[in-house]
């Protein structure tokens, strides 16, 4: 993937409007708009046959939450995650809680026994304790 966005950012470079900062542009070298990205993408679901729209779990809103989350659980810093994706860092943070699986991982199996306390001794050793102290 990165040999294939180095080619592009390449020949970008000789497009109209190269100073534009946006990664993908139009054919007349301005940033793609919504709807161009929404047709980009639907054009690709179908040809893969990925059901796409408000009711489907595919849409461009997924692929970018897909796409803060992966980049944040690889490690990326979150101020990085909120610029590429054009998030104040708060709107981002929401990348890095925990998922349904990570809290069910966190939990203890359900047939473990609670942790045992140890052994703290009858209340006259404690006191005992206390006053050589």
């Amino acid at each position: 993937m990165r040999n294939s966005l180095d080619t592009w950012l390449t020949e970008r470079r000789t497009w109209p409007q190269a100073d534009e900062p946006a990664l993908f542009l139009s054919r007349r070298g301005q940033r793609l708009t919504v709807r161009a990205v929404h047709d980009i993408l639907t054009t690709i679901a179908d040809a893969a046959g990925i059901p796409i729209g408000r009711d489907a779990d595919f849409t461009p809103h997924v692929l970018r939450h897909t796409a803060g989350t992966t980049m944040t659980r690889a490690g990326t810093d979150i101020v990085t995650v909120a610029e590429l994706l054009g998030h104040s860092v708060e709107t981002a943070r929401r990348y890095s809680l925990p998922s349904r699986q990570d809290r069910q991982a966190a939990r203890p199996p359900s047939n473990a026994s609670p942790p045992t306390p140890e052994p703290q001794g009858d209340a006259h050793e404690q006191a005992q304790d206390l006053k050589i102290n």
